[in-house]
């Protein structure tokens, strides 16, 4: 009986002695969960003369990223897991005024990097996305 006990304390305190290290191990799997969580960042270049409100579309539903001054850059950060794996488009629309300007679908993975830019007239715009 006694060779059925000792395995067990001998597991507890190896056990215990680990929890109390203060080492943390990192796996693989904890590294694919920062991956697959990590946002997305949309960087907006505005070579538009006034300013902008700046949204993002994903099935059909637009959320407001926020506002671009004219002639400015603003960076937005998008969680991940806001973004479906069929895609996502970008639209900046003038403030107060008519047209706007539109990325098309943008498939993206986490981390990745959205460059929008907005040229002086809408319809001159460009995006690009880098992925990490």
């Amino acid at each position: 009986m006694r060779v059925g006990v000792a395995p067990i304390i001998t597991v507890a305190t190896l056990v215990a002695a680990c929890a109390s290290s203060g080492r943390h191990v990192i796996t693989s799997e904890a590294g694919g969960e920062v991956v697959r969580s990590a946002p997305v960042t949309v960087r907006v270049k505005s070579e538009y003369i006034g300013p902008l409100v700046v949204y993002a579309v994903t099935e059909g539903v637009s959320t407001r990223l926020g506002d671009v001054q004219g002639s400015r850059i603003e960076t937005f950060r998008l969680p991940f897991t806001t973004i479906p794996t069929n895609g996502m488009t970008l639209i900046a629309v003038p403030v107060g005024g008519n047209g706007r300007a539109s990325t098309g679908t943008l498939l993206v993975r986490p981390g990745a990097t959205i460059d929008f830019t907005v040229g002086a007239a809408l319809t001159n715009s460009a995006a690009t996305v880098r992925s990490p």
